[in-house]
């Protein structure tokens, strides 16, 4: 998923609402006459995703470039024009999506009403005559009009909405991505500041999880353990040491090393001391039979350490995981583990070491065969990394030599990095290369992160 657009919209298939509103005329622009230059801003944004617009353009595809383009004119406060390109929207979560982010736009002008009747209007739109699955499959359109509901004032009904998530753990036997996202429920409702509420729901989605004896993985047990040592560290703890106590009857296991790095994580975000499991978690990875599982836990387990103040204690972990990581057998495994502890090095300021490990990545990706061919899905992740660590020609050049199968998505991720950081000329550069919506709804984003930034938004 990519960060920034996840963070902005990700509209669903279209669902009509009702007989779509008859189409703009196409604006008769160029292309070359409104691409951004030296300068990216919300105006050229608009005009490059209006050159998308095309008469015989899929259905599918011209609503996606419609929302994108609503959202852009909405960021460069053009209302009126946002608000009749949002007319023509057929899909339900599409319309939503604008909603929130018009709420949003008055909000910022201080109408909180205004954007209470919005977002109202917006979960109606969600969940009106909607089956189970479909209630659910919106859930990340849901979080976003509960924190706009919060933003305007009325938290209750941002709660609400969010309880009627969580709901479903008693409804709908558990399964790991339920419960993954059960856990983005109760982080959400932390956020709006329900905390009592969001403990409870973790807590009894774990208790579920052990009556119905779900089969997890360690990196769901970790999620687990972080999120609710975030919230509710002392009930968190509680749990951790149970569990830590049943599975120490037994060999050891990754599952002790994820319990106890998944609760220093979340203590750490807490501001609760987590020394004495931070201990824990050194000991159980270095116990840890899964090896293989153990190094791909390890940069966590280092970001928490950092976290609390021993940078070089956590440097020195990930090169020890990284001397390991290179005498594992399997080149797959082997790339796995390598391409997460480059991301970590990069977070704990050692680029140098992280721009070592991409190429070793790099050369691996070189061997033919079908296993080289799966090596180079980690190999097509590194531009990104590298555009990240500031070697932004060589991730270019990185990208434009992909094959041209996959060309567009290096490309893609690639921009979506640089402008998650707040690089958008240097993004806008690889979304060149990015054929169909998908640019045009990065685009949107930018747009919308530029209005953020400079204070800009405006409301009728």
């Amino acid at each position: 998923m990519l960060s920034l657009i996840a963070v902005f919209f990700l509209a669903g298939q279209a669902s009509a609402q009702h007989s779509p509103v008859s189409p703009q005329e196409e604006v008769s622009v160029s292309v070359e006459s409104h691409q951004c230059g030296d300068r990216v801003t919300t105006a050229c944004l608009v005009g490059e995703i209006q050159s998308f617009l095309a008469a015989d353009m899929d259905p599918f595809r011209r609503q996606r470039t419609m929302l994108a383009l609503a959202q852009a004119q909405l960021a460069d406060g053009l209302i009126e024009q946002a608000l009749s390109s949002y007319a023509q929207l057929e899909a339900k979560t599409a319309r939503a999506e604008f909603l929130v982010s018009y709420a949003r736009n008055l909000i910022a002008e201080g109408d909180n009403e205004s954007a209470l009747e919005r977002l109202r209007e917006a979960d109606t739109l969600l969940t009106d005559g909607q089956s189970d699955l479909d209630r659910l499959n919106v859930t990340r359109q849901s979080r976003l009009i509960a924190e706009a509901f919060a933003q305007a004032g009325s938290g209750e009904e941002g709660r609400a909405i969010l309880d009627g998530i969580a709901a479903y753990r008693n409804l709908i036997p558990l399964n790991p991505m339920f419960i993954a996202l059960m856990l983005q429920v109760a982080e959400a409702e932390a956020e709006i500041g329900f905390r009592a509420e969001a403990a409870a729901i973790v807590e009894e989605t774990y208790a579920l999880m052990l009556d119905q004896d779900v089969e997890v993985t360690p990196e769901l047990i970790l999620q687990i353990f972080e999120t609710w040592a975030s919230i509710d560290a002392a009930a968190a703890t509680e749990a951790a040491e149970e569990l830590a106590t049943i599975i120490g009857k037994h060999d050891p296991s990754a599952f002790e090393f994820a319990i106890w790095t998944g609760l220093s994580s979340g203590l750490v975000s807490s501001g609760d001391g987590n020394t004495a499991f931070l201990q824990r978690a050194q000991a159980s990875l270095n116990d840890a039979p899964g090896r293989v599982t153990a190094l791909l836990l390890a940069p966590k387990l280092a970001d928490a350490i950092r976290e609390a103040d021993e940078g070089e204690q956590a440097r020195l972990l990930l090169e020890r995981a990284h001397v390991e990581a290179m005498t594992l057998p399997s080149p797959i495994e082997k790339a796995a583990a390598l391409f997460a502890l480059a991301e970590a090095f990069a977070r704990a300021d050692s680029p140098e070491q992280a721009e070592n490990i991409l190429n070793e990545l790099l050369v691996m990706s070189e061997q033919a065969g079908p296993e080289g061919a799966m090596l180079r899905h980690f190999a097509n992740a590194v531009p990104a990394q590298l555009a990240s660590l500031g070697k932004v020609d060589e991730a270019y050049e990185l990208a434009m030599n992909a094959d041209s199968g996959i060309r567009e998505m290096a490309m893609m991720t690639v921009a979506d990095k640089l402008a998650t950081q707040g690089h958008f000329q240097e993004a806008m550069r690889f979304l060149r290369n990015v054929e169909g919506e998908i640019a045009v709804m990065m685009m949107a984003a930018i747009a919308d992160r530029l209005a953020s930034a400079s204070g800009a938004r405006k409301a009728p």
